[in-house]
């Protein structure tokens, strides 16, 4: 393979910096931008889909929702906004919601990500503090607080599969594991080649973790030995932006600052399919299915791609023509859950039964 393409180990070329979606919400929310949650469903066809929503309105006060998560059956919806407030929904729309952070743990700091435990009995946040934060999805109460050493900030979060480790993207570029249970950081991998990253996600064994940074480069490592397995180069050059595994852990998508996400062959280290949109990619999630991927953009919206085909199954554009922070399929492929940064509701769509049929 060529060196554009995979570098192992010390081989990692040195990029410029290229600027990040994180950098713009920033100064939108510098600017105290109102935030809302959009969530889109398609179907499996080469159409967009016209669906049902229903929305519900965020409690008042609440700031940019830039983080959703589903929980493991399906039920529940978990939103974090920029400043840092944590809301548990009825994925049956109604009603209002149960705060899981009132007041949040450090006023002021921006809500990052979200992560239910494979058993769904916890939620992980965290923020730009330098926390994490371990929440009890049955008591709502805070369980235990993470601070990262040295007090950079936390980006992404990530439970393994077996439900006993944490992974807290750092945006200086390192990802830390802690183990949820004694609430000790077991190991820090850092990026060889120190540029800033956010994402992290672990494989469906638990055996890889993939990270990402600035420069456009991806990182598998071996989540035993802790060791680098192989360096991917975004195509292009183009700065990583996220990083998610296929349901099947063969395939890992790696979305790139200038638009395309790439799918990666985790075997042979190659790219095997490129997914082009417009605009920077904030975020990218498999359904649970394995038959689409879905990607928010900055100053976009969202798209939605069959995977076997690499067509273009649907899209959602944002009509106030800001960025998607964070996109999420619930359990049974049937919604996607996205992270806006405008208004103050949450939308939940459904895709019709007979989506499963079609392809």
């Amino acid at each position: 393979m060529s060196e554009d393409s995979l570098e192992r180990h010390g081989g990692v070329l040195a990029a410029p910096p290229r600027p990040r979606w994180r950098t713009v919400l920033s100064v939108v929310a510098a600017l105290h931008a109102v935030a809302m949650i959009a969530v889109v469903a398609v179907m499996a066809t080469h159409h967009a889909n016209a669906v049902s929503c229903q929305a519900m309105t965020l409690p008042d006060g609440s700031a940019q929702a830039w983080a959703v998560a589903f929980s493991p059956h399906g039920r529940t919806l978990a939103t974090v906004g920029a400043d840092s407030s944590t809301y548990l929904w009825d994925a049956a729309p109604g009603g209002r919601p149960a705060t899981l952070s009132s007041p949040v743990p450090v006023p002021g700091a921006y809500g990052m990500s979200a992560a239910f435990s494979p058993d769904g009995r916890m939620l992980a946040t965290a923020d730009d503090s330098g926390r994490a934060y371990l929440w009890d999805v049955t008591t709502r109460q805070l369980i235990a607080t993470l601070a990262i050493p040295g007090g950079g900030a936390s980006g992404s979060v990530a439970f393994g599969p077996d439900g006993r480790t944490l992974a807290v993207g750092g945006i200086n570029g390192d990802v830390y594991l802690w183990d949820v249970t004694t609430r000790q950081l077991i190991a820090t991998l850092s990026d060889p080649s120190s540029y800033p990253g956010m994402s992290a996600a672990f494989s469906p064994d638990g055996r890889m973790l993939a990270t990402e940074n600035d420069a456009g480069r991806a990182y598998l490592w071996d989540v035993a030995t802790r060791s680098l397995i192989a360096t991917l180069a975004n195509p292009g050059g183009e700065g990583a932006s996220w990083v998610a595994f296929s349901p099947d852990g063969r395939t890992l998508a790696v979305g790139g600052n200038l638009g395309d996400v790439s799918l990666w062959d985790v075997t042979t280290v190659r790219v095997i399919a490129t997914l082009s949109a417009s605009g920077s990619v904030t975020s990218v999630a498999f359904s649970p299915d394995g038959r689409m991927l879905a990607a928010g953009y900055q100053f976009g919206g969202v798209y939605v791609w069959d995977v076997a085909t690499g067509h273009q199954v649907g899209a959602f554009t944002d009509p106030d023509d800001l960025g998607i922070a964070s996109v999420v399929f619930s359990p049974d492929s049937r919604t996607l859950a996205a992270g806006d940064d405008v208004g103050d509701h949450a939308y939940f769509c459904r895709v019709s039964e007979g989506r499963r049929g079609q392809g």
